[in-house]
């Protein structure tokens, strides 16, 4: 098993494009593929445009986002402001199991 972490400091740097980027390669190489977006900010869950649904697809999720892009809070602010706000807090433990 082969784990990738991509992070970046800001918004709009190319995070979700560079994960789609190599989900998408790891698909076509044969590869089983599971890509996640633990947390998202200033969407809606059902989005399908939103970065979560993106990096789903690119990695050949189908159905429900739930594994994928699990946590959509529509304030968009720092995703612990944002939980905060909405009242739902973030399951750290949740995420990585």
């Amino acid at each position: 098993m082969i784990r990738l972490g991509i992070t970046g400091t800001d918004t709009g740097v190319g995070k979700t494009l560079a994960t789609c980027a190599v989900s998408a390669a790891g698909v076509k190489r044969g590869y089983r593929v599971a890509a996640m977006k633990p947390g998202e900010t200033g969407v809606e869950f059902d989005d399908p445009d939103r970065d979560g649904a993106r990096i789903a697809r690119a990695a050949g999720h189908i159905g429900s986002l739930d594994a994928a892009a699990p946590i959509a809070l529509p304030d968009p602010v720092a995703p612990l402001v944002a939980a905060r706000r909405s009242g739902r807090p973030i399951d750290l433990a949740a995420l990585a199991a």
